[in-house]
């Protein structure tokens, strides 16, 4: 029967640990660091969406307003001097403020769209019945229906009010929201840093402890033969395999020549 042989691993130097702790001390201290940025950049990326969302939306609020004074003027020329061309730019102006309406509400805002979107579709019917009727050289009629209708622009009005406060609530929202996360991230990180300069002082405590000891005792050795006590000095550090043990091997045999 063969024996196992026991795999001894080479002895790990006074060096070695320190450069072992130092990258412990660094790692402890660099990932609060590195979490504190990543927090960092999901408030700024929320800032950036806020930012683009509120714009887009609010310039095709205002977009979506010129159109829609736009049909109003047109449809009235249309009324008055039944020109066709002012027909076709109404429903041109129709279609303008149908595209910026859809641009207004694709970041999403709740039910607050709907009225306007209904309000829109009876503008485009309405449009329609008074294309009908100055073709049908019903003027008069055209007028008086146009009186019945005219509280739909007033309506839109309201609607895109409504559309505008819940593009704003939802600014507020997104802000809170990024004020927030910065105020976890900072509370975070500074518990995180906390913890890691405990950890980083609880590993520098103990590599100085593991340094200073062995090398106390060696000193007290030094005293004592230096002193002319010539006896084999009682070291632990021996047994040790990195410079210090090197150090205590030097000194025993050393100590030992003169007794």
């Amino acid at each position: 029967m063969t024996s196992g042989r026991r795999i001894s691993l080479p002895p790990i130097g006074v060096r070695v640990r320190l450069l072992a702790a130092l990258a412990g001390i660094v790692l402890l201290l660099a990932g609060p660091a590195l979490y504190s940025i990543g927090r960092l950049r999901a408030v700024r990326d929320i800032a950036f969406e806020l930012h683009d969302r509120h714009s887009a939306s609010r310039s095709a609020v205002g977009e979506l307003r010129a159109a829609l004074a736009e049909v109003d003027r047109l449809q009235r020329s249309y009324i008055v001097i039944g020109d066709s061309a002012a027909g076709a730019g109404m429903f041109a102006a129709l279609e303008e403020a149908r595209e910026s309406y859809r641009l207004a509400t694709t970041p999403g805002y709740g039910m607050s769209s709907l009225p306007l979107g209904l309000t829109l579709t009876e503008l485009d019917e309405a449009a329609r019945e008074v294309d009908r009727l100055i073709r049908a050289g019903e003027s008069g009629q055209a007028t008086e229906y146009f009186g019945e209708i005219r509280h739909l622009f007033v309506d839109a009005e309201v609607a895109i009010g409504l559309m505008t406060s819940a593009i704003d609530r939802e600014s507020a929202e997104a802000t809170i929201r990024a004020e927030t996360i910065a105020s976890e991230a900072a509370t975070s990180t500074l518990l995180a840093l906390v913890g890691a300069l405990v950890l980083a002082l609880v590993i520098g405590l103990g590599m100085a402890h593991m340094l200073t000891a062995p090398l106390q005792r060696l000193r007290r050795a030094m005293s004592r033969v230096a002193q002319g006590e010539f006896e084999e000095p009682q070291l632990n550090e021996t047994e040790r395999g990195d410079e210090i043990g090197d150090l205590a091997r030097s000194f025993r045999s050393l100590s030992l020549i003169h007794i």
